[in-house]
């Protein structure tokens, strides 16, 4: 069992309730609490708590009326030029990914992969990475 806590709309206060369900921070949902207690105002998942001491009503039930806002992606463009990639990303930083001998291009492998580089540094390592789980 979750702690979670909740705003309800137009509400400052937080509060907070047990869960089984997993629900996503920033998403407004409306909620059933202990089987029984339909809420007509939706809350908003603030936050997941953890080491709290304490009673709670359990949200048994809810369904998500708003989801929370989609990441940006970073990127500025995707250039595919045959058997090489380059990600040219919003902070101005390029990113080039090139299909190694033997492998056969793949458009959505190319671009996880410019994620994957640019997350560890625009360097070689991540090839070591695969390279450890991919035997």
């Amino acid at each position: 069992m979750k702690v979670i806590a909740v705003k309800f709309n137009g509400v400052g206060k937080e509060y907070f309730y047990n869960t089984n369900l997993n629900l996503r921070i920033g998403g407004k949902y409306n909620i059933i609490a202990d089987k029984k207690c339909l809420y007509d105002n939706p809350v908003v998942v603030t936050r997941y708590i953890s080491n709290v001491a304490g009673s709670y009503r359990t949200i048994t039930s809810a369904k998500l009326v708003d989801g929370t806002a989609r990441p940006d992606d970073g990127l500025d463009r995707i250039i595919f030029n045959e058997d090489v990639t380059i990600a040219i990303w919003k902070d101005g930083t390029k990113t080039l990914i090139r299909c190694q001998e033997g492998d056969t291009f793949d458009k959505e492998k190319a671009i996880a992969l410019c994620y994957m580089k640019k997350a560890l540094g625009n360097r070689g390592s991540f090839n070591e990475i695969i390279k450890k789980w991919v035997k």
